[in-house]
């Protein structure tokens, strides 16, 4: 018993003092300018869409993906980006496509700032679509029933899940976070799975 709790101290001690390193290096790629170390220099910005489509794929990595029924026909996206951590956004091949994109050096990635999850809001016309897709690495996706596809593809690394049912295909994937679906809805084929965290039937 005691060497098993040796090897977890050491392990652990061995965990805090890599991290220690990481920031101590991060530090000085910054220029021991500890403040950019601490800084989300995002800003919100709104994209409309003007184009017609019929899908909806989002790849965050970060941040918070909702979906909300816009109030008239309009397609509205509220994001966050600066110069060098933003989102291309897009229409292509009839489908509304928002993808993650940086031009960050790999010691800002250890900038307590840089993991400050901000929320992307999906504001489209409710309805039904061929498919709407939703990704991110940490960060809940939220898609109320007022939004109907044939296929519903949502996954996060560490975050909650809410999202309907889909016609003909249902994947939905959490690392670690809780699921909720419709309880009648949801076919015996879909697959919804979650490592850590429960799968709850509204």
């Amino acid at each position: 018993m005691r060497t098993a709790r040796r090897i977890t101290v050491i392990a652990a001690l061995c965990f805090v003092l890599t991290g220690i390193i990481l920031m101590i290096c991060g530090a000085g790629m910054a220029g021991f300018k500890i403040e950019k170390l601490f800084n989300d220099d995002r800003k919100r910005n709104s994209i409309e869409i003007k184009q017609k489509f019929d899908s909806v794929d989002v790849n965050a990595a970060i941040d918070n993906i909702e979906f909300i029924p816009s109030e008239d026909s309009t397609s509205t996206i509220e994001l966050y980006e600066s110069s060098r951590s933003y989102y291309d956004v897009r229409v292509e091949d009839n489908t509304l496509k928002i993808s993650y994109k940086n031009d960050k050096k790999w010691y800002e990635y250890l900038s307590f700032g840089s993991f400050t999850a901000r929320d992307i809001k999906v504001l489209i016309p409710a309805g039904k679509y061929l498919s709407i897709k939703a990704q991110t690495g940490i960060g809940n996706i939220t898609i109320p029933e007022s939004f109907k596809a044939d296929i519903i593809e949502t996954s996060t690394g560490i975050g909650n899940i809410k999202a309907p049912k889909a016609a003909e295909h249902t994947n939905i994937n959490s690392g670690i976070g809780d699921i909720t679906v419709p309880k009648s809805e949801i076919s015996e084929n879909a697959e919804i799975s979650t490592g850590i965290g429960q799968v709850n039937r509204r």
